[in-house]
């Protein structure tokens, strides 16, 4: 779904103008930071860009905005969880040329981007705001000569920077059908 049809989406499902702004904003950075290697982790490039458009909504127009939003993500995300865990999230629209498309691609972006957004804000409520924001931080400082990224990129980058395992984790809400 190219730029403009997602944005159309995403204000269709309840995000406001400026949320999308925020979104469109923040993924434009972070695409230019670090990107997914392939397609299987475009959640990536969506799940980081709604996180960072909700905090600067938080920031801009108060706590509860971002709680709106983060209510969106999971109720936007609730019917799609049971189609496909976010690791398969991409097949979901492999060779589609069939009357049902949208709802199918609608499916896949509400994995990507919202379930993607849920798993990242639970990764802030276990290690809190400020460690994840840091954690991001260094995470860009150490790909900039290797930018393009994957999942288990980043999660062996976390387990290092937290002294935890988080396989058990994604396992269980990036591979299984677990709602964060």
């Amino acid at each position: 779904m190219g730029s403009s049809g997602w944005a159309l989406f995403s204000i269709a499902c309840g995000a406001s103008t400026d949320a999308r702004l925020a979104h469109e904003t923040a993924q434009a950075w972070w695409g230019h930071r670090v990107w997914a290697a392939d397609a299987s982790n475009q959640w990536i490039d969506e799940a980081f860009a709604e996180l960072a458009a909700a905090r600067a909504m938080g920031v801009l127009k108060g706590a509860e905005e971002a709680r709106r939003i983060e209510a969106a993500w999971r109720k936007e995300s609730a019917g799609a969880v049971p189609m496909a865990p976010l690791s398969l999230a991409k097949d979901l629209t492999a060779g589609l040329t069939s009357p049902q498309a949208f709802t199918i691609y609608r499916t896949r972006a509400q994995l990507l981007s919202f379930k993607g957004a849920l798993l990242l804000s639970a990764l802030r409520r276990e290690i809190g705001e400020e460690k994840l924001f840091a954690v991001l931080k260094s995470f860009l400082g150490a790909r900039r000569t290797q930018p393009a990224i994957t999942t288990d990129d980043f999660v062996g980058f976390l387990s290092a920077a937290t002294k935890k395992d988080w396989k058990p984790w994604f396992e269980r809400y990036f591979y299984g059908f677990e709602m964060p």
